[in-house]
């Protein structure tokens, strides 16, 4: 692991999506993000994975929304992995929220789908 500065200013994970891929990527994860704010409103309080999934979606996308929106450059990417040179995508913190967050749900729909079975 290394730390390097970059700047995303394409689409997701530095794809080239078209001329307005970064602002269009940030609008729709801002657009996602209201959807779990919604989604988490409605949960039982005790639901605790689906809360944590719901925070750490929302703190992941408002954190890359703001860089794709506001930003000339793009979004800041300093997490570098990689083994040699073999390297991964270079990331950020907010990258890792939105993928712990999806780890959160797969666990989250795969009790669900296992307790909806059993009935």
């Amino acid at each position: 692991m290394r730390f390097s500065l970059t700047y995303n200013d394409r689409g997701a994970m530095g794809l080239p999506l078209g001329p307005f891929a970064k602002e269009a990527v940030g609008i729709l994860g801002l657009v996602v993000a209201g959807f779990f704010f919604a989604w988490y409103r409605r949960a039982n309080p005790g639901d605790v994975l689906l809360a944590a999934a719901a925070s750490l979606y929302i703190a992941g996308a408002l954190g890359n929304a703001w860089g794709r929106i506001f930003s000339p450059l793009g979004v800041v990417d300093f997490i570098d992995l990689g083994l040699g040179r073999y390297r991964f995508w270079t990331f950020n913190v907010a990258d890792v929220a939105l993928t712990v967050a999806v780890g959160l749900l797969f666990i989250l729909f795969a009790r669900e789908e296992r307790f909806t079975a059993q009935a």
